[in-house]
């Protein structure tokens, strides 16, 4: 993000009329956030400030302005993510799915032992699956891929793939496996699995 979003966001509070307050007020963010968001970095610590989905979902809510809009603007998304994309919803059950991915337009994929089933939704009905997803157990690898720590059953740091068992497994990158490397051990512990290098699984 740069400052042309922050000016963005400044023509968009007095369009409206709001001063910094104003605008703290109705959106629930610091009127000083709000300041350094519109010059586009932290005045005390001079570092760039990019605000997350949440946040531009208080400022949509205030401005009265597409969530979707902001996110692209922000650079939370390509300038090529289709708007109008119809939402399709479908009933999943979470604790048999291996991992959960979402793509740039909003489209989920459930990845399952032996299918795939895919659904769309808006990015706010997105962020309550994630939050959802959470409650499952499930760990955020990276930006739109979510793993069933449930359903781990070995992990290999040669291949950085998770391993699944059914001859399923995930390929991750190497800075993020190591980030999650001692939780999933972790959890592997506590499920009385032993850790095994192997490669003798086959990537989905």
């Amino acid at each position: 993000m740069n400052s042309e979003f922050g000016q963005y966001l400044k023509e968009l509070r007095l369009a409206r009329n709001y001063s910094l307050r104003e605008a703290g007020n109705i959106s629930g963010l610091s009127h000083g956030y709000i300041r350094d968001v519109e010059l586009g970095s932290n005045r005390n610590k001079g570092s760039i400030i990019i605000p997350g989905p949440k946040t531009l979902q208080k400022f949509s809510a205030a401005y009265g302005v597409s969530f979707n809009e902001l996110m692209v603007r922000a650079g939370h998304l390509p300038l090529t993510r289709i708007e109008n994309i119809q939402h399709v919803a479908v009933n999943v059950e979470l604790m048999n799915c291996l991992y959960v991915q979402v793509d740039c337009q909003s489209i989920i994929n459930y990845h399952f032992i032996d299918s795939v089933v895919q659904e769309t939704r808006s990015l706010f009905d997105y962020l309550q699956l994630e939050e959802l997803l959470l409650t499952y157990e499930f760990s955020r690898v990276k930006s739109g891929l979510f793993i069933n720590k449930n359903s781990i059953k070995d992990f290999d740091d040669t291949t950085m793939k998770i391993q699944f068992g059914y001859n399923k497994s995930l390929k991750i990158p190497e800075s993020h496996y190591y980030l999650l490397k001692d939780s999933l051990n972790k959890k592997l512990t506590s499920n009385n699995l032993v850790f095994i290098h192997s490669n003798d699984y086959a990537e989905v």
